[in-house]
């Protein structure tokens, strides 16, 4: 760089300083004002963009009185786990042992794991028990569902 460049950038910076030094006199005579007339200011209610002003709140939500919510509308989970005596696998595999070579479909599976108070639905567990084969599935022929036995 030039001697002549570092020179215009040291007088653009200074004018700069002055023109904001400016700026902000002029702002505190417009709060000044408010403030007499009993009026709040409009710096605290709308932080500049990117930066988190004292109004706005922490995290992503819109304003502070809103609470988040989830990709599908919903209120946000408790996170709360429950705990139970016995295990999903353990649940699962003790009803199929007890259903005999006949075997028990997936929807007496559903009704029996909603019965035990469990969240959601056992076809994650179901699949899991299928692959380390201590399960076996087998299609229904012309229905929806299938069927589970003890290997």
């Amino acid at each position: 760089m030039g001697k002549s460049t570092i020179n215009e950038l040291e007088s653009l910076v200074g004018r700069l300083q002055t023109e904001r030094n400016a700026h902000l006199e002029e702002i505190a005579r417009i709060d000044e004002a408010f403030e007499r007339l009993g009026l709040e200011t409009g710096s605290a209610a709308r932080p500049s963009p990117g930066r988190r002003g004292p109004g706005r709140p922490r995290g992503g939500t819109k304003s502070a009185g809103l609470k988040a919510k989830s990709a599908a509308g919903r209120p946000p989970k408790s996170g709360k786990r429950k705990k139970f005596r016995t295990t999903a696998n353990d649940l699962i595999v003790d009803y199929v042992k007890k259903a005999g070579a006949k075997g028990v479909s997936s929807g007496d599976i559903k009704k029996r794991w909603a019965a035990a108070g469990r969240p959601g639905e056992p076809y994650n567990t179901l699949g899991e028990l299928v692959r380390s084969k201590q399960i076996v599935k087998k299609n229904i022929k012309g229905q929806r569902g299938s069927r589970y036995s003890a290997s």
